[in-house]
């Protein structure tokens, strides 16, 4: 099982832009969507609008066994209490050093993360 952690923005569709959320992954946030509704772009793949968006930060597992517990897979997260929350469950690896990577969640994740801007969500 893979585990991928995405802290991302929403952006207008380029040629580099190839990751989107369908209209459906807005449901439990519509002010979110409705705030970004001219970014809304046609799907290539199928016959619907979607939101393309830019990864500002990335970071595969290395988090606590309980983190699967407290976050939903695919869920998106809109708050910055949640990323922070988050932050709370990172794990080095054996032979890495935990306050490096605290200290790089904390510049990928929370420093740079905007509410009504960023988007948080896990993906296993």
């Amino acid at each position: 099982m893979g585990l991928d952690i995405y802290h991302v923005k929403p952006t207008s569709k380029t040629l580099e832009t190839i990751d989107y959320f369908t209209l459906d992954d807005f449901h439990h946030n519509p002010d979110f969507l409705e705030k970004h509704k001219h970014l809304l772009a046609p799907n290539d793949y199928e016959d619907e609008k979607v939101l393309y968006y830019l990864d500002k930060g990335y970071q595969r597992k290395r988090v606590t066994s309980n983190f699967i517990h407290e976050f939903e897979n695919d869920k998106l997260y809109f708050y910055l209490d949640d990323v922070i929350k988050a932050k709370g469950f990172i794990e080095a690896n054996p032979g890495e050093n935990q306050s490096d990577l605290e200290n790089e969640f904390q510049k990928n994740f929370i420093d740079n993360f905007i509410e009504g801007e960023s988007i948080f969500y896990i993906s296993h």
